[in-house]
Protein backbone atom coordinates (compact mmCIF):
# COMPACT_ATOMS: atom_id res chain seq x y z
CA UNK A 1 0.00 0.00 0.00
CA UNK A 2 0.99 3.21 -0.97
CA UNK A 3 -1.21 6.57 0.01
CA UNK A 4 -1.44 9.89 -1.43
CA UNK A 5 0.25 13.03 -0.33
CA UNK A 6 -1.79 13.45 3.02
CA UNK A 7 -1.61 17.16 4.45
CA UNK A 8 0.95 18.23 7.50
CA UNK A 9 -1.67 19.59 10.05
CA UNK A 10 -1.02 20.62 13.64
CA UNK A 11 -2.65 19.15 16.57
CA UNK A 12 -4.54 16.33 14.94
CA UNK A 13 -4.90 13.26 14.39
CA UNK A 14 -4.92 11.97 10.63
CA UNK A 15 -6.12 8.61 9.67
CA UNK A 16 -5.42 6.87 6.37
CA UNK A 17 -7.20 3.43 5.80
CA UNK A 18 -4.89 1.21 3.93
CA UNK A 19 -6.60 -1.95 2.91
CA UNK A 20 -5.00 -4.68 3.80
CA UNK A 21 -7.06 -6.74 5.80
CA UNK A 22 -4.31 -7.27 8.53
CA UNK A 23 -1.76 -5.29 10.16
CA UNK A 24 0.93 -3.91 8.24
CA UNK A 25 4.37 -5.77 9.48
CA UNK A 26 6.37 -3.25 7.58
CA UNK A 27 5.55 0.51 8.16
CA UNK A 28 7.16 3.60 6.38
CA UNK A 29 5.72 6.69 6.80
CA UNK A 30 7.80 9.92 6.01
CA UNK A 31 7.46 13.67 5.30
CA UNK A 32 7.73 14.66 1.25
CA UNK A 33 8.90 18.59 1.38
CA UNK A 34 6.24 19.64 -1.37
CA UNK A 35 7.69 22.83 -1.72
CA UNK A 36 9.60 24.32 -5.15
CA UNK A 37 12.16 26.29 -2.93
CA UNK A 38 12.42 23.39 -0.31
CA UNK A 39 13.36 24.14 3.27
CA UNK A 40 15.78 23.84 5.75
CA UNK A 41 17.85 22.38 2.89
CA UNK A 42 15.28 19.60 1.68
CA UNK A 43 14.49 20.01 -1.97
CA UNK A 44 10.85 19.34 -3.15
CA UNK A 45 10.51 15.82 -3.25
CA UNK A 46 13.08 14.90 -1.05
CA UNK A 47 11.51 12.50 2.00
CA UNK A 48 12.35 12.70 5.48
CA UNK A 49 11.72 10.34 8.40
CA UNK A 50 10.53 11.95 11.53
CA UNK A 51 12.48 10.89 14.27
CA UNK A 52 11.50 10.57 18.55
CA UNK A 53 13.01 13.69 19.66
CA UNK A 54 13.87 14.80 23.38
CA UNK A 55 16.11 16.74 25.43
CA UNK A 56 16.12 20.66 26.44
CA UNK A 57 13.59 23.02 24.79
CA UNK A 58 11.31 20.48 23.45
CA UNK A 59 7.69 21.81 24.01
CA UNK A 60 5.48 18.68 25.64
CA UNK A 61 3.15 19.33 22.39
CA UNK A 62 5.25 18.57 19.79
CA UNK A 63 6.01 15.86 17.83
CA UNK A 64 4.43 13.01 16.06
CA UNK A 65 3.25 9.27 17.32
CA UNK A 66 2.31 6.46 14.52
CA UNK A 67 0.18 3.14 15.16
CA UNK A 68 -1.47 1.19 12.99
CA UNK A 69 -3.97 -1.49 13.28
CA UNK A 70 -5.96 -4.20 10.86
CA UNK A 71 -7.55 -1.42 8.83
CA UNK A 72 -5.71 1.88 9.19
CA UNK A 73 -2.27 3.85 9.84
CA UNK A 74 -2.59 6.92 12.12
CA UNK A 75 -0.56 9.67 12.71
CA UNK A 76 -0.99 11.67 15.72
CA UNK A 77 0.60 15.41 15.44
CA UNK A 78 1.34 17.42 18.09
CA UNK A 79 1.75 21.63 17.56
CA UNK A 80 5.17 21.14 15.95
CA UNK A 81 6.86 18.59 13.60
CA UNK A 82 10.71 18.86 14.49
CA UNK A 83 13.08 17.47 11.69
CA UNK A 84 16.54 18.22 11.89
CA UNK A 85 17.77 20.83 9.28
CA UNK A 86 20.05 20.08 6.45
CA UNK A 87 21.66 23.43 6.42
CA UNK A 88 22.29 24.03 9.71
CA UNK A 89 22.16 20.28 11.45
CA UNK A 90 19.99 21.99 14.25
CA UNK A 91 16.27 21.21 15.21
CA UNK A 92 14.35 22.75 13.31
CA UNK A 93 10.29 23.12 13.15
CA UNK A 94 8.69 21.86 9.63
CA UNK A 95 6.48 24.59 7.95
CA UNK A 96 3.15 22.30 7.41
CA UNK A 97 1.84 23.88 4.48
CA UNK A 98 5.42 22.84 3.01
CA UNK A 99 5.27 18.92 3.86
CA UNK A 100 2.66 16.30 2.71
CA UNK A 101 2.78 12.77 4.70
CA UNK A 102 3.11 9.94 2.53
CA UNK A 103 2.69 6.01 4.00
CA UNK A 104 3.85 3.03 2.56
CA UNK A 105 2.38 -0.27 3.93
CA UNK A 106 3.20 -3.84 3.85
CA UNK A 107 1.88 -7.26 5.35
Amino acid sequence: FTSSEQAVTADTVLVVSHGLGAVPLLLDVVLRCTDSGGEHGYVEDEEAYVAHVTGDNVSSDAGVTVSKDGTSVTITQGAAIRIHSQSTKNLVVATPSKWKWVIRAWV
